[in-house]
């Protein structure tokens, strides 16, 4: 296929020989899968393009965005919409996905391994054959065994999320691949941080009621409430923050210790 414009440096520097085909094409970004000779040798990459937020709606990104520290003048830029704002919102949001990433695969979370950013570009492992790639979780019938297998190791996933105060905020079965018996989790542009986003409690309890209503007409029993204690170690409160929700197991622990 002809070369998109936005992976000509990629091509040109010799990160990658090949850009192979267009596996997904959407609102938020086109993704290609693209591969790198190297010898006798051949890998597999994915190439992430995110859509330029000049182009694009504000509209349900101030959720996520909450707690953002910006300089005054970008922040006014990006509260009034300005075409620059916009330009300053799409390249953190680009730095923000590739910087979860490599948190995550550090500690060892089921996520691509990030290799490279450029731009509104980032470049990961592909995860799947080289002519298909891993499926989502939506479309890949799992037996119960399978489907308490996968819930176990996305709970893990998340509990590794949560210690390093990372929110996926956007979390259901169509962003998460299933491969060889393992889950891999993608899309993490919008991930929040627990301690500095007000929302981040909210999306999290939200995550996890997409998650429950995937895997209870699996077979598997959850509940939101009962998943958000497991990963975080505290109870669920609507309309809380993180330092909330903290205080409150202090006062309560407080006075418990008191009653004694």
């Amino acid at each position: 296929m002809s070369i998109p414009s936005a992976l000509q440096w990629f091509v040109d520097t010799g990160v990658v020989s090949e850009v192979v085909r267009i596996i997904k094409s959407g609102k938020e970004s086109h993704i290609y899968l693209t591969k790198r000779f190297c010898e006798d040798r051949v890998f597999y990459f994915v190439a992430k393009v995110h859509t330029a937020r000049t182009q694009r709606s504000f509209k349900g990104d101030k959720i996520y965005r909450a707690g953002w520290c910006l300089e005054g003048r970008v922040q006014r830029a990006v509260s009034r919409g300005t075409r620059y704002g916009r330009r300053v919102i799409g390249s953190l949001w680009v730095a923000q996905e590739f910087d979860a990433l490599k948190k995550l695969w550090k500690s060892g979370a089921n996520v691509p391994t990030p290799i490279l950013r450029h731009d509104n570009v980032i470049l990961m492992t592909y995860i799947g054959d080289p002519d298909q790639p891993a499926p989502k979780l939506c479309e890949t019938p799992l037996n119960p065994g399978e489907a308490l297998q996968a819930f176990n190791e996305l709970v893990g996933n998340l509990r590794i999320f949560a210690r390093l105060s990372l929110v996926h905020g956007d979390l259901s079965p169509f962003n998460i691949l299933y491969s060889k018996g393992k889950i891999w989790i993608i899309d993490l542009p919008q991930a929040v941080d627990l301690n500095s986003n007000p929302n981040a409690v909210d999306l999290l309890y939200r995550d996890l009621q997409c998650v429950c209503k995937y895997f209870l007409k699996r077979g598997v029993a959850c509940t939101p409430r009962d998943l958000f204690s497991q990963i975080l170690d505290l109870p669920y409160v609507p309309s809380k923050t993180y330092q909330d929700l903290l205080m409150l197991a202090a006062e309560s622990e407080l006075a418990t210790t008191y009653r004694r």
